[in-house]
């Protein structure tokens, strides 16, 4: 994450970037191949975890955004956006561990 002053207030926000191989669209890109760093469309981050072919973004607002081969959230089996995880809205998310095809959060009580 790049920490950047953004405005006149000053107010800091968590940009996230991402780059290397991207065939499961786990850079939040269309490209098979992200070259340099490159912006991730997404909220301001709070924190990021990685799998083996996809990404998750916890928002500072505590929204959890995922994207690669993602198949539980989508019809298809890559998602190259940033895209909300349904299941867990509002929900105080602890800790997110992500494994080669899962991921696991846990949630105060």
């Amino acid at each position: 994450m790049l920490r950047s002053l953004v405005g006149s207030e000053m107010c800091i926000r968590d940009r996230v970037y991402g780059w290397g191989d991207n065939k499961f669209g786990q850079l939040g890109s269309t490209a098979a191949q992200v070259l340099r760093p490159q912006l991730i469309q997404a909220p301001p981050a709070s924190n990021i975890f990685t799998g083996w072919h996809h990404s998750v973004i916890l928002t500072e607002c505590g929204e959890l955004l995922v994207f690669g081969n993602q198949p539980p959230i989508s019809n298809k089996h890559e998602v190259d956006h940033a895209t909300a995880l349904a299941e867990l809205p509002g929900q105080d998310i602890m800790d997110i561990k992500l494994g080669w095809k899962h991921g696991l959060a846990l949630l105060k009580p």
